[in-house]
């Protein structure tokens, strides 16, 4: 008697559904994060133009109506918005400050758990406290957010937020929404090296006018003095990147200074004649920085201190803005 071969039981037809489109989620998944490591963006050390490819990537991808990747500041008690991109404006932004005193059990997740998948951010204690400031008034029902790992430690987190009904956050999804914090490490590494190379060429150029200058006044003869001056004044502030660079000499009364040597950029209309002499009294906080042998510097006026305000009003009238 021949044995009758076994029947193999056939997949529910919703079951066979579902595979497929699983199937299809994680060949879309792969397929954006492969496009993503190839954009110049992650390797080239722009993380601005790094995060807003990765949001929007992620916002697409994941169809959610909002990502946004957030760093702490120093000293882990704030998490910074560096990028936030929402799908349907298309629109990105950031700035957005979340202090851990206002959001203790969400700050401890962050740093403690793998991923964050609130299927119901408003009732998840981990996510709860953003329902009445942001998630009702935003529409926001699902957050899938995943820590930063890096350096043995969380550097922030990317937070993907759904809205409409609540969002029930696929493994797929998990594990998406975890690559996509790998690829913003990825550039955050990639803006450290580019930093680090920059600072190392400008250390080397630093010091290479630096010889110049030494070679440049190295027996120099009384009339070529000027020249010298003038020469370096133009080198220096082309390094530092000013429009602007002067030697102010006192009077021999000690009481006004005046403009001896100046550079200024091509297209920069010169000071020297719109200054004339400068009273040392006039500007007291100038003068007892220069006397002591300090540096007088501000990145913009309003930095100036009270004690400054003729200084103040001098680089406003002049343009002078650092």
């Amino acid at each position: 008697m021949s044995e009758t071969p076994p029947v193999r039981p056939r997949s529910a037809p919703h079951v066979e559904t579902l595979i497929r489109e699983t199937e299809r989620r994680l060949r879309r998944h792969n397929s954006v994060l492969v496009e993503l490591t190839r954009r110049p963006s992650i390797h080239g050390g722009n993380l601005a133009e790094a995060l807003r490819d990765i949001a929007e990537a992620g916002a697409e991808t994941l169809e959610v109506e909002r990502v946004g990747i957030w760093f702490f500041a120093p000293g882990r008690k704030t998490l910074r918005c560096d990028e936030l991109f929402e799908r349907t404006p298309g629109v990105h932004s950031g700035g957005t400050e979340l202090h851990g005193a206002q959001y203790p059990v969400y700050f401890k997740a962050v740093e403690a758990e793998r991923v964050i998948a609130a299927h119901d951010a408003r009732l998840d204690p981990r996510t709860s406290a953003f329902a009445e400031p942001y998630l009702i008034p935003f529409g926001g029902t699902s957050m899938l957010d995943v820590p930063i790992r890096r350096l043995g430690q969380s550097a922030g987190v990317v937070c993907f937020e759904h809205t409409g009904p609540a969002r029930i956050w696929s493994v797929e999804d998990e594990n998406f929404a975890t690559s996509i914090a790998d690829l913003v490490a990825t550039a955050i590494d990639a803006t450290d090296r580019r930093h680090a190379q920059e600072a190392l060429r400008h250390r080397v150029d630093f010091e290479k006018l630096i010889a110049s200058v030494s070679t440049r006044f190295a027996n120099l003869a009384d009339e070529e003095l000027e020249g010298a001056i003038n020469e370096t004044l133009a080198d220096v502030g082309a390094f530092v990147g000013a429009d602007r660079a002067h030697v102010f000499m006192l009077l021999e009364d000690g009481l006004s200074a005046h403009i001896a040597y100046e550079w200024n950029a091509p297209g920069i209309e010169s000071r020297k004649r719109a200054y004339g002499e400068l009273p040392s009294a006039s500007f007291p906080w100038w003068s007892d920085k220069m006397r002591h042998g300090d540096i007088a510097r501000w990145r913009t006026p309003e930095e100036l201190p009270p004690e400054a305000a003729n200084e103040r009003r001098l680089s406003e009238r002049h343009g002078i803005r650092s």
